[in-house]
C-alpha cells in the first residue's frame, strides 16, 4: 500500500486499512511524544537550563517596583544603572 493508491472507504476491507493506518500514524504520534518528554527529563536531570535567557536582573527589576518606580520607568532606570555598572 502506498499514499498514491486510494483506499476503498466503502467496502469493509478499506475502512478496516484505513483504520490501522490511523492507528499506526497515532502510536507512532504517541512514540515521538514519550521520546521528546524523556529527553527533556533527561536534559533536565542533568541541570540543562531551557528558555530564554535573562538580558535583565530580575531582583533589581522587583526591587526598584516595590520602592515606587512604575513599571514604564523601570527600562530606563534600569539601564542606567547596569551602564553605570559596567
Amino acid at each position: 500500500m502506498s499514499i498514491s493508491e486510494n483506499i476503498e472507504t466503502n467496502s469493509p476491507l478499506g475502512v478496516a486499512i484505513f483504520a490501522i493506518l490511523g492507528t499506526v500514524a497515532q502510536l507512532e504520534r504517541d512514540i515521538l511524544i514519550e521520546r521528546v518528554k524523556n529527553g527533556l527529563a533527561n536534559a533536565k536531570a542533568k541541570g540543562v537550563k531551557f528558555g530564554r535567557a535573562k538580558t535583565h536582573d530580575s531582583e533589581l527589576i522587583r526591587t526598584r517596583y516595590k520602592n515606587g518606580v512604575t513599571y514604564r520607568e523601570i527600562p530606563e532606570t534600569t539601564l542606567n544603572k547596569l551602564i553605570i555598572e559596567i
